[in-house]
Parts: structure tokens; sequence; C-alpha cells
């Protein structure tokens, strides 16, 4: 009975390497491994991908025969020769590749920090350049997280479905043109609808964040997000400066100009920022992440481990040391196939399975009081500084935006960031170390 399940399952594999060899398309291995073998991949990691399929099968075989192991349909990676995108990106650590990618990542994040930390000087400026009311002045901020809102429902499908490098592009194409175009609003109106678009943009700055910390090993993920954030620290402490210095000798156009030439910045550097490596091999497409793995190894002055790049899930191990870490499907337990099944807005409904819930409501809580504290003292730090308050009413006409006031309220608040994320870095200095 052995011996012809051997014959048999020789038989079977014996047909599918030599399949392979004629069609050179994706092979199938056990469980969720795939082996993205396709026509731009070299001959030597082709010849070598069938020697392993070989050798794998050969082990197995040998299990059978001798009655001491049962074939489950899953590979012993590193038996097998074989390295996940985890396992690589561990190797090769944070050097001077994921420098550069902190960089342009941050300075999505820095774009978008002065695109919000604006509306603290711009209403009362247009308020009574336009003598709107305040109604009028608050629809100016209102529009803004509107557009917001509406983004990041959108950005991340469309990032998803057609790259991250796609995806922020299109991001920054819509907040420097919109940003730009504000400058020039003939009236109210136009104002309120393009400020309302640069808000549809700067609702996909999340793409930014996921973009960097797909090229990040996943042992240190949490603490570069950390540094990461301090970008938005930094920009809301430029747009304030940038404020106190231009809002007194121009106007409030000249600051919004001001203000987009970051995101024209990430226009000017796009073409050399890589797709990542994470969303290709999600995709299959092992062969221009392994591209991407090759020249980050080059830059750090590293290696890759040996032996061939898997596409698909990250093993059971890392699955269990680091879940909050993994960007690969929400759902391990489920299928491959159930999972590609699920895209669009059907993703959106898995973050409220049993295994999710939980997570979801908590993580929704703490963003909301987060966002509704902080966002609340940026755009409160005008009204307080020049007395619109119903407890001042006599200051209400009062209005001034040449007020220093105004801005050293501003770039005391911002600054504040810096202390809380350098005492974060302290505290786990040893750690990151």
């Amino acid at each position: 009975v052995h011996l012809s399940h051997i014959l048999f399952i020789s038989f079977i594999a014996f047909i599918i390497i030599n399949y392979a060899h004629r069609t050179r398309k994706p092979l199938s291995g056990g469980g969720d491994c795939v082996l993205d073998l396709n026509k731009k991949q070299s001959t030597t990691v082709y010849l070598s991908s069938l020697l392993l399929q070989a050798n794998f099968f050969e082990a197995v075989f040998s299990d059978i025969g001798t009655g001491k192991q049962q074939f489950h349909g899953q590979m012993d990676y590193k038996a097998a020769g074989l390295y996940t995108l985890d396992e690589a990106l561990e190797t090769v650590g944070f050097g001077k590749f994921q420098g550069f990618v902190l960089g342009y990542a941050g300075l999505g994040w820095f774009a978008e920090a002065m695109e919000i930390m604006i509306l603290s000087f711009i209403g009362q400026a247009v308020k009574s350049e336009w003598q709107l009311s305040s109604g009028q002045e608050s629809l100016l901020s209102t529009i803004v997280f509107a557009g917001m809102l509406l983004g990041a429902n959108t950005w991340g499908l469309l990032s998803d479905n057609y790259g991250r490098r796609k995806g922020f592009l299109t991001i920054s194409m819509v907040t420097f043109g919109a940003g730009l175009l504000s400058t020039f609003s003939p009236n109210y109106l136009t104002l309120v609808l393009l400020r309302g678009l640069v808000g549809f943009g700067l609702g996909g700055s999340s793409v930014f964040l996921s973009w960097f910390l797909e090229f990040i090993p996943a042992s240190n993920r949490g603490m570069w997000m950390v540094v990461f954030s301090t970008f938005w620290t930094f920009g809301s402490i430029f747009e304030a400066t940038l404020a106190w210095i231009v809002m007194p000798r121009l106007n409030w156009r000249w600051v919004l100009a001001f203000s987009a030439v970051p995101s024209f910045a990430l226009l000017i550097l796009y073409g050399v920022a890589p797709e990542s490596p994470r969303y290709l091999c999600m995709k299959g497409n092992t062969s221009d992440a392994l591209r991407i793995l090759e020249k980050i190894a080059s830059v750090n002055q590293t290696k890759l481990p040996p032996g061939v790049l898997v596409s698909g899930r990250s093993n059971d191990k890392d699955e269990e040391s680091a879940p909050s870490e993994n960007t690969a499907p929400l759902l391990p337990s489920l299928s491959k196939s159930t999972t590609q099944s699920k895209s669009g807005f059907s993703s959106f409904f898995m973050l409220f399975s049993s295994k999710l819930i939980r997570t979801t409501l908590l993580l929704w809580v703490l963003f909301f009081g987060d966002s509704f504290s902080y966002y609340g003292i940026i755009l409160l730090t005008s009204k307080l500084s020049s007395g619109q308050s119903t407890c001042f009413p006599s200051l209400q006409s009062n209005i001034n935006p040449q007020d220093d006031g105004l801005y050293l309220n501003a770039f005391i608040t911002s600054m504040a960031g810096i202390m809380s994320h350098s005492h974060f870095l302290l505290y786990a200095l040893p750690s990151f170390s």
C-alpha cells in the first residue's frame, strides 16, 4: 500500500513539474505558499525552484514510505530553501533605503499637518475680508473634515487595488492642485469647494503610513511608527511659524500657496519612490518584489536570505509573535481564496467579525477621542486668542489676524507634541537600540 502511494504521488509530481517547465507559470506549493515563477525571473532562480520542489516531494515521499510522517499540505520554509517577505525584511534590517522611505512618507504626513494647522489662521482672515458670519467661517473647517471622511474611505480601496504608488501619486495631485487653486478663490463658495477637495486628498494620508510600514521589519514597526508621527508635529510647528511670518506681511492667500509646497515636493520625488514589496507579494508579483528587496539589500549593504522568495502569508510563528504588525489578511484563519474574494466595501464588514469587533470598537473610541481633543484644541486656539467667546462679548470685534499672540499660542501648542514624542522615545530607547 505504501509503495502504491509513493508511485502515484511521484507520477502526479512528475506531471506537475513537467507542466511547470513547459508553461513557466506559478507553481503551487503546500498550504498558503505560492511560488511566482513567471517569465520575469531568471533561469537560475527558475531551475533552483524546481529542484527545491523536487527535494520537497522527495522528503515527503520518504516519510510516507517509512510511515513516520504524513503530509498535511504545509511546507517547511527553511528546509525547502524558501523565505517570506517578513524574513527578508528582518534580514536586510533598517538602513539607508528605509531612511529615504521614511523621509518621503514623512513628507506626506508633514504636508497634511500643515493643511490642517492652517485652519487656525485663514478662517478669521477670510471672515474679516469677506464679512462672513460665524457659521460661514466654521464651514471652512467643517468642509475639510467632511472631505477627509470621504477620502479616508476611498484612497485605501484604490491603493489596495491599484498600488501604493498610484495611490499617493493621486493623493498628492489632488491635495496640491486644490490647495494651490484655493489661493485664487474669487469668492467664498469657490474657497469652500476647493478646501473640501483638499480635505478629500488629506483623507488618504494613511496610505503614506501603510506604505512606510510595509518596508519596516516587524520587530521595529512600533518604534518607527512613533518616529514617523513626529513629522506631523514638525509640520504643525512649521505651519505656525510660516503663518507668523507671512500673514502680517502678505495675506492668507500666500499662506495657502506656501502650504501647498510640500505636496508639490511629493510629486517631484515620486519617480524615485518604489512600490511596496508587500503589496506586490499580495498580488503574487514576487519577481518585482524580489527586485525591490535586492535593491534594499544593496543600499543597506546587506544580503537577502538564501533561497527563493515566497508570496503569501507569513508563517504561523510570525503571526503569533507580532499579530498587530502583520499587514496580511485581517483574518489569518480564512483561506487565501476566501480573503481574495473579498474586495471593496465587503472587506469593511470583516472589521465586525467576532474576532475583530472588540478591537475595532476600542480603536474607534480611541481615535475619536484623540481626534476630538487634538483638532478641538487646534481650532479653538485662534478663537481663544482673539477672545471670541460668549464670556467676552466686548472682544468679539477685536479680530486681528496680525496679532502675534495668535501665532505664538499655536506655536506653543504644536511644540507640546515634541515633548510627548521625546518622552516615549526615551522610555523605549533601550529596546529600540
